[in-house]
C-alpha cells in the first residue's frame, strides 16, 4: 500500500517494485488518474485494475491492482457516493484461512480538511454492515490514506484493528489499514516512499506465504527457415496431388489433400517447443535498478539529501533509456516495419492490452480444460435458443443455373493475396507456405472448391474454428465476452469466392442508406446524415428530436432486422433495457414534457450525452464531450 502523489510518471519504478516482493494485491492513493485516461495507459502486466479517479478537479483517485491468479471482480452491490473517492473489490486468493471465505477489499483516499468525513464513515460502517450480512465471516480490509480522519466509530463497530504500526509520513500514521484479518497476517513493514513520494510505503505479509506459480510457460512454434522453404519448395513443384483430383466426394478430396500437405509440413518443418519467461521491459537497465536500490537505502539510512538526489537521478535516467531505447531499436521500423513500430510505440506509452483470466465460477482457474469447456457452453447457449434450419423448408428453385466454377488462375490471384501475418486457423497451415507456393496449391484447391459447390456440402476441416473469448472490459467477466473466430484460410479465400457473386447479384438491390460492411461507404457517412437530420430538425418550431441507443442481449446478427420490441421478442431478439438510452435534442426555451420510453416494462434512462459510432453526442449538440474524450 503506497500513496504515490502521480503513479504516471512512476508506473516503471512500481511494476519494478511489484516484480520485486511479489506482490499480489496492491492499494494506491493519490494516483492522480483522469477519466479522459486510456485505461491501457494505467496498467501493469499481470495486473488487473481497479480504479476511480475525479472528474471535477486534478489529483486523488485511488486504484487497486490484484495478480491475475487471484479471483478479483468489483463489488458492485455497493454504491459508492459520488463525494467520496473509494473502491470496493472482492478478492478470493487460493489460500484462506478455513475461517475466511473470501475477502472484501476496500481502498480509499480522504483528501485533508475533507469536508465528507462523516459521509466516509458512514458510508464505510454501512457498508461493512451489508456485506456482513450477505455473509457473516468475510474478511475485511479497509486500507488507504485517511489523512488524520477519526476512524474510530469504524473500528468499535465491526471490532476491527489499525495494523499499521510506524508513521507514513513525518510523525503521522495517515495510510492505515483497518481489518479483521489481524491474527492471520504478520505486522506490516513501513518501507521507502515509491519514487518521490513523501509518504512511506506499507507492506503487507501473509502468514503462510503461497508460491508465486512460476512465471515460464512453454509454447510449440513451427520454425520456417529458408533453407527448408526451398526443400518443400522442391517437394511440392513436382507433386501430381493425384491423390486429391481422383477421389469423388468433397470430403474424401479434403481429406487427402490435409493428410499430404500436413505429412509433408511436418517432414520439413519438424515443431518445436520453447519457453518463454517473464522478464523485464527491454529498457529497463541495470544501471536503473541499481539507482533506485540506492536511493531507497538512503531514504532508510536518513541521508535524505542523497536521497532527492538520487531520486531526481532516477527520473532523468527512466526518460534516458526510454529515449534511447526508442531512438535505437524502434525509430528505424517506422519505415521498415510500420506494424512492429507501432506495437513497440504503444508499449512504451504502456498502452498494450493486457492479458486477462477469465476467472469461471466454481471452476479452479489452473484447470484450463474445464474452463474453457465451460466457456464454450456458455457461447452456444446464443444459438441453442433457435431452433435448427429445416433442409426440406427450402424452396426448389427449378430448374436451376449450376453453380458457378473456380479455375486455377483466379484461385492463384485469390492465395497471393493471403496476409502472412497472420495466425493459422484450425488446419495449422501457415500463411507464408500458402502464399509462396500458391500457385502449386492453386490446383488442388481449385478441385476441391468446385467439388464442395456441385455437391452442396462444406468439408468439415472448413467448419472448424479456433475460438478467442475477448473481455468487453476489465476485469474479465464471463457473461461480457466477445468471441473472436479463427478459421482456415483456405476458408476464407472460398468465402471471398462466394462473398463476390452475393455481392454482385444484391448490390443493385441494397439500400442507399446501408453504411456498413459496403466498400467506399462507412459508418462516417451515417453520422453525417444523423447530425444533418438533427440540424435540419432543430430549425423547425416546436421540435424534439429523439435519439434511442439500442443494445441487443444477444448476438446481433443472429435475425433480419425489422421493428424495435414486439418483433424482437418473437424472433428471440431481446434488447438489454439496461443499455439503452434516450437522448433528447431541443432547443426550445420551454420544451413540451416528452413521454417516457418504456422496454419489457423498463423505462429507459435519458441521458444528457451518448456515445454513437465513435463520437460524443450532446443534447445541445455541442462538441465539448467530443473534444474532451480526445
Amino acid at each position: 500500500m503506497c500513496n504515490a502523489r502521480s503513479l504516471l510518471n512512476k508506473l516503471d519504478e512500481f511494476e519494478l517494485t511489484l516484480q520485486q516482493y511479489k506482490v499480489d494485491i496492491a492499494i494506491v492513493t493519490e494516483t492522480w488518474f483522469s477519466t479522459a485516461m486510456p485505461s491501457e495507459f494505467l496498467n501493469v502486466d499481470n495486473y488487473t485494475l481497479f480504479a476511480t479517479s475525479r472528474t471535477d478537479r486534478r489529483g486523488g483517485g485511488v486504484a487497486i491492482y490484484t495478480h491475475e491468479n487471484i479471483q478479483a471482480r468489483p463489488i458492485s452491490h455497493v454504491q459508492v457516493p459520488p463525494e467520496l473517492e473509494c473502491v470496493w473489490v472482492w478478492v478470493r486468493p487460493k489460500r484462506l484461512p478455513r475461517e475466511v471465505p473470501s475477502i472484501a477489499l476496500c481502498a480509499t483516499y480522504s483528501p485533508p480538511n475533507s469536508k465528507h468525513q462523516e459521509l466516509l464513515i458512514d458510508h464505510l460502517v454501512n457498508t461493512a454492515d451489508l456485506l456482513k450480512t450477505f455473509n457473516p465471516d468475510v474478511g475485511l480490509i479497509l486500507a488507504g490514506d485517511y489523512n488524520r480522519l477519526d476512524y474510530k466509530p469504524l473500528v468499535l463497530s465491526h471490532r476491527l484493528e489499525q495494523v499499521v504500526p510506524a508513521p507514513t509520513r513525518g510523525d503521522a500514521t495517515l495510510d492505515v489499514i483497518v481489518t479483521n484479518l489481524k491474527s492471520f497476517y504478520l505486522t506490516p513493514e513501513v518501507m521507502n516512499p515509491l519514487g518521490t513520494s513523501d509518504h512511506k510505503a506499507a507492506w503487507w505479509q501473509s502468514r503462510v506465504r503461497t508460491q508465486r506459480p512460476n512465471q515460464t510457460k512453454h509454447v510449440v512454434v513451427r520454425p520456417l527457415p529458408d533453407s527448408r522453404i526451398r526443400a518443400f519448395g522442391q517437394w511440392i513443384t513436382s507433386h501430381t496431388w493425384d491423390e486429391v483430383l481422383q477421389s469423388d466426394t468433397v470430403e474424401e478430396k479434403t481429406a487427402a489433400f490435409y493428410r499430404t500437405l500436413n505429412s509433408a509440413i511436418e517432414n520439413y518443418f519438424p515443431l518445436r517447443k520453447c519457453s518463454l519467461h517473464h522478464r523485464d521491459k527491454p529498457w529497463i537497465t541495470a544501471l536503473l535498478k541499481d539507482l533506485i536500490h540506492r536511493r531507497q537505502q538512503a531514504h532508510s539510512k536518513g541521508h535524505m539529501v542523497l536521497y532527492r538526489f538520487l531520486g531526481n537521478k532516477v527520473d532523468r535516467e527512466c526518460k534516458r533509456v526510454k529515449k534511447e531505447f526508442y531512438s535505437d531499436q524502434v525509430a528505424r521500423l517506422k519505415r521498415s516495419d510500420p506494424s512492429e513500430w507501432h506495437k513497440q510505440v504503444r508499449r512504451l506509452a504502456n498502452l498494450s492490452k493486457p492479458t486477462s483470466t477469465i476467472h469461471v465460477p466454481g471452476v479452479d482457474p489452473s484447470d484450463t480444460s474445464t474452463c474453457a469447456g465451460a466457456i464454450n457452453t456458455h457461447l452456444a447457449t446464443i444459438c441453442k435458443a433457435l431452433p435448427p434450419l429445416d433442409m426440406d423448408m427450402l424452396p426448389a428453385f427449378l430448374p436451376a443455373t449450376p453453380p458457378p466454377q473456380v479455375d486455377p488462375w483466379q484461385m492463384y490471384q485469390r492465395l497471393k493475396r493471403v496476409k502472412v501475418n497472420k495466425a493459422p486457423g484450425p488446419d495449422a497451415i501457415p500463411p507464408t507456405l500458402i502464399r509462396e507456393f500458391a500457385c502449386e496449391l492453386a490446383t488442388p484447391l481449385t478441385d476441391i472448391t468446385n467439388a464442395s459447390l456441385q455437391q452442396g456440402r462444406v468439408p468439415p476441416e472448413w467448419r472448424d474454428a479456433i475460438v478467442i473469448p475477448v473481455p468487453k472490459e476489465q476485469p474479465a467477466d464471463l457473461d461480457k465476452i466477445r468471441p473472436v473466430s479463427l478459421t482456415s484460410q483456405f476458408a476464407k479465400v472460398v468465402e471471398g469466392f462466394v462473398l463476390s457473386w452475393l455481392l454482385r447479384d444484391i448490390l443493385p438491390m441494397v439500400d442507399t442508406r446501408q453504411f456498413g460492411n459496403l466498400r467506399g461507404i462507412s459508418t462516417t457517412h451515417c453520422l453525417i446524415e444523423i447530425l444533418d437530420f438533427f440540424y435540419k430538425s432543430s430549425e423547425r418550431k416546436q421540435s424534439v428530436s429523439s435519439l434511442v441507443l439500442t443494445d441487443f442481449s444477444k448476438a446481433f446478427d443472429r435475425n433480419d432486422l425489422d421493428s424495435l420490441d414486439d418483433w424482437s421478442v418473437r424472433n428471440h431478439m431481446l434488447l438489454n433495457p439496461r443499455k439503452c438510452k434516450v437522448l433528447h435534442i431541443s432547443f426550445m426555451q420551454r420544451p413540451p414534457p416528452v413521454p417516457a420510453l418504456t422496454l419489457g416494462g423498463q423505462v429507459l434512462t435519458v441521458v444528457t450525452q451518448a456515445r454513437l459510432l465513435g463520437l460524443q453526442i450532446q443534447s445541445d449538440l455541442g462538441w465539448d464531450a467530443q473534444v474532451d474524450s480526445m
